[in-house]
């Protein structure tokens, strides 16, 4: 796997896609149990794959594994953030400050440190964590902010030796209802706030951020996930009473097409995680349904037999 978030996401474009398969037939190779602490928070998190390491990210640890199960190492990272592979260096957030970006290789070596991520105060979460070694796309949600007492959220790009931003952007009262996503490949970052999409162009170092394209949100029932394809397509996932959607937008903001499911579960929490593209396929998972859509169509959905489903990375 290349790019791996440990959220909603496994890689910066949110698509899902795993470029590698796994060497297994199906059967159970070797077995690990983590005593302690740890093992009451790895129901949640990821296991990443990555150059002959297995990487577990804890809710407040990061463990190296080998393919064997034996623990290489392991270390301390800030409690519930996120942890991102790219390029055999692994980021995280330290222990120690919330506020502060570390990063190691595989052999637990230590090559970044102390780096900045700016904004983050009491009462506020990151949304997005971008690292690209030296530098760090950011979006920081304020909830309630004491000084102000509104929700805010702010996006930045900044490197570890600027003394400024390269560019920022405070929304005021607002909360994001997505969780933002960067397309290298075009080169946009793609946010949004209550009512509209914003996709801005992520090369230019003007001070103040605008956005190059806008439109309106696709849903505002609730939560919206969105997911983006190499070539720059937007693929939106989310609920609306008795239905689950999968909307497909280019970068102009123009409706290709809409793929709409039902939901017997009225008013449940549906789609859980953002569009998966593999291919000429695209996967919408919800708490009970698997659902493989290809030239916007439905090709086949699979239930999840009364257990709901929790995740899926591709």
């Amino acid at each position: 796997m290349n790019d791996i978030y440990t959220h909603y996401y496994s890689n910066s474009r949110h698509d899902g896609y795993i470029n590698v398969v796994p060497n297994c037939n199906g059967g159970l190779n070797w077995k690990k149990e983590f005593s302690g602490y740890a093992e009451k928070h790895l129901e949640n998190r990821m296991i990443l794959v990555s150059d002959e390491h297995i990487i577990i990210d804890n809710m407040s640890e990061i463990l190296c594994l080998d393919f064997k199960g034996n623990i290489i190492w392991k270390r301390d990272k800030w409690y519930g953030t996120q942890v991102i592979i790219r390029d055999k260096i692994i980021y995280y957030t330290s222990s120690s400050r919330k506020d502060r970006m570390e990063a190691v290789t595989f052999d637990n070596n230590l090559v970044i440190e102390d780096f900045i991520i700016w904004e983050i105060v009491e009462g506020s979460y990151l949304q997005l964590f971008e690292p690209v070694r030296d530098e760090l796309i950011a979006q920081v949600q304020y909830t309630g902010v004491q000084e102000a007492s509104i929700d805010k959220f702010v996006i930045y790009k900044i490197g570890k030796k600027s003394l400024g931003y390269d560019w920022n952007k405070i929304f005021l009262k607002e909360a994001s209802p997505l969780i933002p996503l960067v397309n290298f490949e075009k080169s946009f970052l793609l946010t949004a706030t209550h009512s509209e999409v914003l996709l801005i162009d992520i090369t230019k170092n003007k001070k103040e951020a605008e956005a190059q394209k806008t439109f309106p949100l696709p849903s505002s029932a609730g939560n919206v996930f969105v997911s983006s394809s190499k070539d720059g397509l937007l693929y939106f996932g989310y609920a609306e009473k008795d239905k689950v959607i999968l909307k497909c937008y280019d970068q102009n903001g123009t409706e290709l097409y809409k793929v709409e499911d039902r939901e017997e579960f009225v008013d449940y929490n549906k789609v859980i995680a953002p569009p998966i593209l593999v291919n000429d396929f695209i996967y919408l998972l919800t708490n009970h349904k698997l659902i493989c859509i290809k030239d916007a169509k439905i090709k086949w959905v699979i239930s999840s037999e009364g257990l709901p489903f929790t995740y899926a990375t591709g």
